[in-house]
């Protein structure tokens, strides 16, 4: 019996297993590799997970250089403002085991998933709400961490005082004191939901567990479990 043919990454023409491979998709992440390889990439072309590392390194430099062209990562059919559907719902609630109301159309070609949020304005700290002019604006990948550590979705331009972050991530304190502010409803089609699943691997995969000069890994609580001390009297 004939073997079946390996799928080949369009990227690197690396053979890659089926479960592993990244479709491109119709955003940045498809012209990535059409860049890459010098030719025509489809929706449906596969990539590997070395590309998809190399492309988020990518994304990580430009930043925020290529928002223009991410607006079809999130929706395809409308713009970024339109692909979410703000659901007033009051209060601060509990931002844990918020993601609530999936809901997936017959077809699947898309998924509504209702998550908690921060504000959505562009003049203030998103931690401590102060107004400064010396504000950053969060990238992308940084957006995305806050979204795998506290399950709530930061929008772009979504601005930090520089005070808060380490190590170009925010410290584990200023993570905590994000406050949800309104729920929205996020709509995806199937390859942008694979991405983002992708996407989350890859962050979770390389943050380091136990680094105690970085005050972004652990918390007073898990020093304390860890060594007997507190997170003040290691540092001193």
């Amino acid at each position: 019996m004939p073997r079946e043919a390996r799928l080949k990454c369009v990227g690197c023409d690396k053979s890659i297993d089926s479960d592993r491979k990244q479709l491109a998709g119709g955003g940045l992440w498809r012209l990535f590799m059409s860049a890459r390889s010098l030719k025509r990439v489809h929706n449906d072309d596969p990539g590997c997970l070395d590309c998809r590392m190399k492309y988020l390194n990518w994304l990580k430099k430009v930043e925020e250089d290529f928002d223009h062209l991410k607006e079809r990562d999130v929706n395809q059919d409308e713009n970024s403002d339109n692909a979410m559907e703000t659901d007033v719902d009051g209060g601060n609630k509990s931002d844990k085991g918020n993601i609530t109301e999936q809901h997936v159309k017959g077809d699947t070609s898309e998924i509504a998933i209702r998550v908690p949020r921060c504000t959505k304005s562009h003049r203030t700290c998103i931690v401590c709400g102060l107004s400064d002019e010396t504000c950053k604006v969060l990238s992308k990948q940084q957006r995305t961490l806050i979204f795998v550590k506290r399950g709530i979705f930061i929008p772009e331009d979504a601005r930090c005082c520089s005070s808060h972050i380490y190590n170009k991530q925010l410290s584990f304190d200023s993570l905590c004191q994000i406050r949800v502010t309104n729920f929205d409803k996020l709509v995806f089609d199937a390859n942008r939901l694979e991405e983002i699943i992708a996407d989350f691997r890859l962050i979770v995969d390389n943050l380091k567990t136990f680094d105690f000069d970085d005050p972004y890994s652990l918390s007073d609580m898990d020093y304390y479990n860890i060594t007997g001390l507190h997170k003040g009297i290691i540092k001193k």
